[in-house]
């Protein structure tokens, strides 16, 4: 028999991921209002189970690298940045404890904060967010290719962005 509190912490984490996938459907029909709060909500609640259960942290990290991508197709950059960062460094504690089954995420997460840095310009951090990106995906391709050559080939092309801007033609 499950307790209320069990019932309750099981209906919260599902809730919040019903949100969290419907605010991603809302971002790509370009309904950013709904979505907005549908992820903040899902982030708040995800917050709140974390503070409880660190277990939950993967699913803080995953909201807001969600919320990240919302504010960038905003183009509020500086919000995105933020989000992007708190991913980032939540997926670099989990990747410290499990880098088998965080090295995908922690690649993704490095990719797209490098890729909001670039778009503000801030060239040197972006190259190193976009090469952290590279050398994890690199490390898990091998694992199996057909998988994470995406991230791979994802990450390039954003380094391959970032050296165009620079005008480093010839990198």
């Amino acid at each position: 028999v499950m307790l209320e509190s069990e019932v309750r912490k099981e209906n919260e984490d599902l809730e919040a991921m019903v949100c969290n996938d419907l605010a991603k459907i809302y971002m790509e029909s370009g309904r950013f209002g709904p979505s907005e709060s549908l992820f903040l909500k899902a982030f708040r609640t995800y917050r709140g189970l974390a503070d409880k259960n660190p277990a939950y942290d993967e699913r803080v990290a995953l909201v807001c690298n969600n919320l990240g991508e919302l504010y960038r197709q905003k183009r509020d950059l500086k919000m995105a940045e933020k989000l992007f960062a708190v991913a980032y460094n939540k997926c670099v504690r989990l990747y410290k404890k499990q880098p088998g089954v965080y090295a995908q995420w922690l690649s993704l997460m490095a990719g797209n904060l490098g890729v909001v840095m670039l778009e503000q310009g801030k060239f040197d951090d972006a190259e190193l967010y976009i090469s952290t990106a590279i050398n994890l995906a690199r490390s898990i391709v091998k694992s199996n290719p057909f998988v994470y050559e995406l991230e791979l080939i994802r990450s390039c092309n954003n380094m391959a962005v970032l050296l165009m801007r620079r005008g480093q033609y010839d990198e």
